[in-house]
């Protein structure tokens, strides 16, 4: 009986050491929550400015307020300078297309005058050789009198040529020929005939009263 009594004694003590135990270990959670929920409330109250210098919370509250106000002026900075850029980038480009096209106009403007400068050579090389090939060779003057039908012609220096109707062939010229027509009875005349090509030639001579 004595040692059925004190198993059961030994029983009941160790069932009360486990709930001490129990009890230790619940006080001991209860601690450690306790001291979580003083953490998170410190780290709350540091968030939300309270439980720090008044200055500090001040200048953290201004902080604040400054970037909330600021905020969409440095957005608005931010896509202004993006803008501006762009603008500035297609400028750029547009300035350099002015720039390639007015190169293209000029350089066409510079080919069109060496075109045309070198027509109006072609052209001036082809007059000038019509005119020495005009000048080339020689021409007929056919000299014919009117009145009277038949009259002496003379050159510049006095020569006779011959009677009208008369044929001069002579070397074709620029210069102009001058010549006289004479006849009894009558006034002289003198002509200028530019052998530049052949020609015929008619004069009348007035009769002396």
């Amino acid at each position: 009986m004595y040692r059925d009594d004190r198993t059961a004694l030994e029983a009941r003590l160790r069932s009360v050491e486990a709930e001490l135990e129990a009890e230790r270990r619940k006080r001991e959670a209860a601690e450690a929550d306790a001291r979580a929920a003083a953490a998170r409330e410190d780290e709350l109250r540091v968030r939300s400015g309270f439980g720090i210098p008044p200055a500090v919370a001040a200048r953290r509250r201004r902080l604040a307020l400054a970037a909330v106000l600021l905020g969409p002026v440095l957005l608005f900075g931010v896509g202004w300078s993006l803008s501006a850029a762009r603008s500035q980038r297609a400028s750029h480009a547009l300035l350099e297309w002015e720039l390639r096209d007015a190169q293209a106009k000029l350089n066409r403007s510079e080919a069109e005058l060496s075109l045309r400068r070198a027509e109006e050579r072609r052209k001036a090389r082809e007059e000038r050789l019509g005119r020495v090939l005009s000048l080339a060779g020689d021409v007929e003057l056919r000299l014919n009198s009117a009145e009277p039908p038949s009259v002496r012609v003379l050159d510049d220096r006095g020569r006779v040529l011959g009677l009208t109707p008369l044929v001069l062939r002579v070397r074709r010229s620029a210069a102009p020929l001058r010549l006289s027509f004479l006849q009894e009875g009558y006034h002289a005349r003198e002509l200028e005939v530019l052998p530049d090509t052949s020609r015929r030639v008619t004069v009348q001579l007035e009769r002396v009263k």
